[in-house]
């Protein structure tokens, strides 16, 4: 993984995770709150407001199942909260 523009993106997937998850809430009109209580009942999460507070802000990590969770229930691709459409796609080099 030589590509400098890959590496950009990597370093900042948290981030931009961060704010398209924001984003794509805030878009549709739900609180926190109302998403919280959603994954919380349709996919078992456990989680508070205060964790999705803390993942909008980028201080919180996020397991690969929360970030399908979130996606299911926002109804969107994962690639809509990492950027991906902005990734060059590079091939393997031998």
């Amino acid at each position: 993984m030589h590509d400098p523009r890959r590496r950009r993106w990597l370093e900042q997937l948290e981030p931009v995770f961060a704010r398209e998850l924001r984003l794509a809430r805030t878009d549709r009109g739900i609180s926190q709150e109302l998403l919280v209580a959603f994954v919380n009942q349709s996919f078992k999460l456990n989680w508070h407001q205060t964790t999705l507070a803390k993942v909008e802000a980028g201080e919180r990590a996020i397991k690969l199942r929360e970030a399908l969770v979130l996606c299911e229930a926002l109804e969107i691709p994962l690639r809509q909260l990492t950027g991906e459409d902005e990734l060059p796609v590079v091939g393997w080099s031998s």
